[in-house]
Order: C-alpha cells, then sequence, then structure tokens
C-alpha cells in the first residue's frame, strides 16, 4: 500500500536525526536509532499476535496481500508515533541540513512561478498555489515553503495539505501551524491518511494540487509505483509538478535500508534513466533530476551527503506499456484527409489491421512514421529518395470509428495517421496513396470524443498536433525515433513478429526493452 510516513530521517519536513554531544548530524547513529526502533516495534507486534493467527489454508492470495499491507501500515505508523515528540524537538533539525530543505523548498516554489499552467500564470494569478506534503511528520518543510514563497514575490497564496500516517506527528504539527500561517499569506491543513487512502473532497480540476511533495518518505512506501499512480492520476493537476526529494540524499536513504528494511523497503531512483522507468506508462514527464547536488551553503563535506531532487510535470499523455509497430499500404481513406482536416493523412487498411488493433483502446494516440519509396509518382524500389520519404515523421494517430462525421461514421476500427511534417518535406510527400509506411504507436493521448461540430474538431485536432510535437522532441521519444523499424533497408520489407506478411504485419515490444534497444545511454 503507501505509507506515508516517511523513514525518520527526515521524513518530509520532520528532519532527521539526532545530535550528538558534539553537536553534530551523524547518520550512522541515527540508522542505528531507527534499526533499534523498528526491531522493538516488530518485536511488540510479533508478541501482540502470537496465538491469534490461525492457519486457514482457504485464505486467498488478496486478503493475505491486505494482511501484510496493514501489518506494514501499522508498523509505519507505530514507529512514527514513537519519534513524533524527537521530530518535533530543537534536535532534529540540525543546522548543517537546513539549506538542503532550504533549497528543496524554493527548488519547488520556482517551478510553480516558472511554469505553472498557463492560466494560472495569465488568467488566475491570484488562485493559491496548492500544495500536498506527503508524510508532512511535523510540518518542517512549511517554514520554508512560506519563506520561498516570499522571495519568489509570487502574489499566489499557499495552501498547504500537511498528510501523514501517524496521529502523533500530525498533532505535532498542527501545534506548530498557527506560527506558520502568521509569517505569510497560508491556509495550512493536516490530514491523518495513507497516501494511497487519500482523495481530495472536490473533484474539478482547480481544486488539485500544484506540487505533490514527496521529501524523505519514497523509500518507506510498500508500492512506491502504486503511489505514483494514485498521485498523477488522481491528485495532480495537468502541469503540476510531482516531486521526491531527500536532504540527506540516496546514499543516505540506501544506508537506511540496509539497517532496517522493514521500515525502508525501497531505495531512491538512483541515476535519470531509473527515474525515467519509474515513471514510465503515467501522465508525467522528467522535469528536473538532481542526484548529486550540494545543498546552497552546505556541501557534501558538511554531512558526508548531497541533495536528492527528482520532479516530473503532469501531461496530457502517457507512454504505453508495449510499443506498438504497424506496417501497411497507405489506403485512400475516407475522403476526409490533408483538405478537409487541414493535415497530411495516412489510412492503413481496416481489413488487415483487424487483429492488430482490435484490443486497442479507441482515441488518440501518438509516434513516428515513415512513408516508405513507392505509390503515387515514387520510386517504388527504394533507389531514389524524395524529400520526406524513408525518414521518421512526427505522427498524431487517430484509432477508432470517426464519430463526429455524422451518418459517416466508420464501421470498424481505423488508423488514421496525421503527419505532422517539417517545413520542405510537403513536396515529397504531397502523393503518399499506395506507398507503405511503417507507423510507431508510443503514447496516448485522449480518448476518442464525438464532437459537436466540424470546427470543433479541427480545434481539438490542432491541440492534438500542438501537445504531440511538443512530446515527440522530449528526450524519452527523440530516443524512441532511432528505432531499427524505422530505418528503411531498399528491397528487404519489415514484417512484424506478431502477425501478417510482406504486404501489411505488425508487432508489440514492451516499452523498457523497446527503450533498451534504441540506446538506453541516450536517456543518461
Amino acid at each position: 500500500m503507501r505509507r506515508l510516513s516517511s523513514h525518520q530521517t527526515f521524513v518530509h519536513g520532520r528532519m532527521t536525526s539526532r545530535r550528538m554531544t558534539s553537536g553534530t548530524f551523524d547518520a550512522d547513529e541515527f540508522a542505528v536509532r531507527q534499526q533499534q526502533l523498528s526491531r522493538r516495534q516488530q518485536l511488540a507486534e510479533a508478541t501482540k499476535n502470537e496465538g491469534s493467527i490461525e492457519n486457514d489454508e482457504e485464505t486467498n492470495s488478496a486478503n493475505a496481500s491486505n494482511t501484510e499491507k496493514s501489518k506494514f501500515l501499522n508498523h509505519q505508523r507505530s514507529v512514527f508515533d514513537e519519534f513524533a515528540s524527537y521530530f518535533a524537538s530543537d534536535e532534529a533539525v540540525p543546522p548543517e541540513v537546513e539549506p538542503a530543505l532550504r533549497q528543496i523548498c524554493t527548488r519547488i516554489i520556482d517551478q510553480q512561478v516558472r511554469h505553472g499552467n498557463q492560466e494560472s500564470q495569465q488568467q488566475e494569478e491570484q488562485q493559491p498555489i496548492r500544495i500536498l506534503d506527503v508524510a508532512c511528520g511535523t510540518g518542517v518543510l512549511h517554514s520554508y515553503f512560506l519563506e520561498a514563497a516570499g522571495a519568489a514575490r509570487s502574489s499566489r497564496p499557499l495552501h498547504i495539505t500537511g498528510l501523514d500516517l501517524s496521529p502523533n506527528m500530525i498533532t505535532k504539527a498542527r501545534e506548530r501551524r498557527h506560527d506558520n500561517e502568521s509569517l505569510s499569506n497560508a491556509k495550512i491543513d493536516f490530514v491523518v491518511s495513507d497516501i494511497l487512502q487519500y482523495m481530495n473532497d472536490e473533484t474539478d480540476e482547480s481544486s488539485k494540487y500544484d506540487a505533490v511533495v514527496m521529501n524523505a518518505c519514497f523509500g518507506n512506501f510498500m508500492e512506491p509505483r502504486a503511489v505514483l499512480k494514485h498521485v498523477a492520476n488522481n491528485l495532480l493537476k495537468l502541469g503540476g509538478t510531482l516531486i521526491i526529494s531527500h536532504p540527506l540524499g540516496a546514499s543516505f536513504v540506501a544506508k537506511l535500508h540496509e539497517e532496517s528494511p522493514e521500515t525502508v523497503p525501497h531505495l531512491l531512483p538512483d541515476s535519470r534513466l531509473e527515474f525515467q522507468n519509474v515513471i514510465l506508462n503515467l501522465p508525467l514527464e522528467i522535469d528536473e533530476y538532481l542526484n548529486e547536488s550540494p545543498a546552497c551553503g552546505s556541501s557534501t563535506n558538511d554531512h558526508g551527503h548531497t541533495l536528492y531532487f527528482a520532479s516530473a510535470r503532469k501531461v496530457r499523455y502517457r507512454a504505453l506499456a508495449q510499443v506498438i509497430r504497424l506496417r501497411g499500404t497507405v489506403d485512400t481513406g475516407y475522403g476526409r484527409g490533408g483538405k478537409k482536416l487541414g493535415f497530411p493523412t495516412a489510412n492503413l487498411p481496416s481489413s488487415l489491421f483487424r487483429q492488430a488493433i482490435q484490443d486497442l483502446d479507441t482515441g488518440v494516440y501518438f509516434g513516428w512514421a515513415v512513408i516508405e519509396n513507392g505509390g503515387g509518382d515514387a520510386s517504388g524500389d527504394g533507389s531514389i529518395n524524395q524529400r520526406g520519404r524513408n525518414v521518421p515523421q512526427k505522427a498524431v494517430v487517430n484509432i477508432g470509428y470517426s464519430p463526429t462525421f455524422a451518418g459517416q461514421e466508420n464501421l470498424e476500427k481505423i488508423v488514421e495517421a496525421h503527419l505532422m511534417l517539417e517545413q520542405g518535406d510537403e513536396d515529397g510527400l504531397d502523393d503518399f496513396y499506395g506507398a507503405p509506411m511503417r507507423l510507431q504507436l508510443l503514447a496516448y493521448l485522449r480518448p476518442e470524443i464525438k464532437f459537436a461540430s466540424f470546427p470543433d474538431l479541427i480545434a481539438q485536432i490542432k491541440a492534438d498536433v500542438q501537445d504531440s510535437k511538443a512530446a515527440l522532441d522530449t528526450e524519452l521519444y527523440l530516443t524512441m525515433s532511432k528505432d531499427v523499424f524505422l530505418r528503411v533497408e531498399p528491397r528487404e520489407p519489415w514484417v512484424g513478429s506478431d502477425g501478417g506478411d510482406e504486404s501489411a504485419s505488425w508487432e508489440y515490444q514492451e516499452f523498457r526493452q523497446a527503450l533498451d534497444d534504441c540506446g538506453k545511454s541516450n536517456m543518461l
């Protein structure tokens, strides 16, 4: 499940560790302290449950899984309930760690000021910046947020929701709230909940969060992927930012994991590529990744660790679990292509690809397309390349029934690719009917919609084109343009591994494997 309270090392604001008698932070001692408390809590739980667990061979795996989740959450809750008084004390935030906390909060506020959604910047300047502080602990981060907002001279008030699994942590945070709110135009609320069980009471997009911050807690989640999915789909607004951070860095989390895996079962994504893999197939796009950045006013020598900060912005699209590759001859379609829609449109024959797309959701996708030589007035043997042929072109693709065309709906699901041509490629692609096309589908943009009017459809297609073009210019999707499938070899037609023949074929490949095949070094 997701347990909200993070590991004790300054779990999201409840700063970490304790002072030694020398007055400095000692990571090793803190790790040992956490280990001792965790072991003690495990023993207490085992004693409590001894003799009360009956062997029931008929208990299904779902119940067993729920039991494990419940035990895990209870363990997290108990550990951090016991740590609450310490985290609320002055010694919980050593001076040498304050610069890292300040930098984390400054980066988050600056992101909102820099690229908050356009409506907030242009039309709703006074709309609050809404922040969900996951595993907030005693609310240590909140004063730094207020300080950063003041420094940025933002006119937007802060609305902060602190969320924690530990009731004792939230009690301490509420005691601190009044002092924080008196410093600035801010509203601070607290909720006792596990992150996976938390849902905002309001459901409209504007009530979702501009930033969801998981500081010093990501390693504590039982199911990190489930947490990310829940946050991206249900809590974060479009254009909002998800942040995974830790003021003592990934190496410190690794130490806690080694000492107390029952409390800190996971590590932080330790490279940009791993972070990309963690958020793959979610509507998230990497914004920043820092794993070796000393905090301003501090250095690695101050505490032996470096700042960790990884952020991703919510976007309209999500990468597919499998890359889909289709190759076939461009069909004449339904006579509503480039001239009516304003974009060169290439259709693949429905009858030949029925099996390939029968299980795909209807809607709008994007990826890369290659119009091979052949068809129209192009060379059919591959010996002469017209401009725009045999090279990848950006494509936004509709798979569905075209419901807006009343009385002319498709009788079966079709593949309709709108090509986003580079300037000058139009001449080589003005007549491509009958030419072979390779189509690589990478991401899902939106479901198919029946629009009230044809102009509404055109406006949406233009928006789809704009979003798809921007996405295909990002590192992840540019890397996929190097797919061997998109390389045309004369006289060696490509045949997919999952169905079809030389005239029309298809295949699917796990996205991560396809990314590796394209050269994962491009993602580093």
